[in-house]
């Protein structure tokens, strides 16, 4: 997985044909160890709607796209 493209996937495209969205915030705890507060706002994580490696095609064919040339 690679946080960066799934960025730039969902900048672009959005994020509702390939994730949903979970509301809440994360929580670092003074031990060191993280929580997810789901009653609070104001952050989100993505939960993938297809399996993994056929979001990870769609990134890699986006990835690897040659656009056209333009004719002159």
């Amino acid at each position: 997985m690679s946080w960066d493209e799934t960025a730039v996937l969902v900048a672009i495209r959005g994020y509702r044909n390939y994730f949903d969205i979970v509301p809440g915030k994360f929580i670092c705890n003074p031990d060191g160890s993280n929580d997810w507060d789901k009653k609070a706002n104001g952050q989100a994580y993505l939960v993938p709607k297809m399996p993994i490696p056929e979001l990870t095609k769609l990134i890699d064919r986006l990835i690897m796209h040659q656009p056209a040339k333009s004719k002159k």
